[in-house]
């Protein structure tokens, strides 16, 4: 219906020293997995490192300056990484950034339902890690790295989900 997210509703993150934790033993060891996040970035966060979601020994999603996104998922040999080109995202508006690996170990990234052109595209190998930690939303388990800016949706799912997934879940939120 082309309406824009309740800001009312939307977690703020400072850009200093905001986090959300989720404990939560089901998201330990996920060997594939769909990142999305309905965000307003005002910045690229604190210290140019502003993490989307981090969970330690798993992965990290996080943007960059430049308008940069990247988002590595920690294999045993290699990790899997993705780094958009510049101009990937831009601050002061609504939209829904994801990332998604499969089976294959290749870490796509997407800003609303499109795939990004790519700076850096990395096949992971080896086996998938698995971490005990928490799930951090907005920052990493140091607050270290606070995301600059507003988050009105969160979605973690335990599989790679399909382009056309994506493009219905970002479709029906009307962003």
């Amino acid at each position: 219906d082309g309406a824009s997210p309740r800001t009312g509703s939307a977690y703020a993150f400072d850009g200093a020293t905001s986090a959300l934790e989720v404990i939560d033993s089901r998201l330990h060891g996920l060997d594939e997995l769909t990142l999305m996040m309905l965000v307003n970035l005002d910045s690229a966060g604190e210290a140019n490192n502003g993490h989307l979601m981090y969970k330690s020994g798993e992965f990290t999603w996080r943007v960059l300056p430049s308008g940069q996104i990247e988002c590595v998922i920690q294999y045993g040999t290699t990790n899997a990484q993705a780094i958009s080109a510049t101009g990937a995202y831009t601050t002061g508006a609504w939209a829904w950034l994801t990332c998604r690996i499969g089976a294959d170990a290749v870490p796509h990234l997407y800003v609303n339902e499109v795939e990004v052109s790519y700076a850096t595209q990395t096949t992971g190998s080896g086996s998938r890690t698995a971490g005990t930690g928490s799930l951090f939303i907005g920052n990493d388990s140091g607050q270290l790295a606070t995301l600059d800016g507003a988050v009105d949706e969160v979605l973690l799912f335990d599989r790679a989900l399909t382009d056309g997934e994506i493009a219905f879940i970002v479709e029906r939120s009307g962003i």
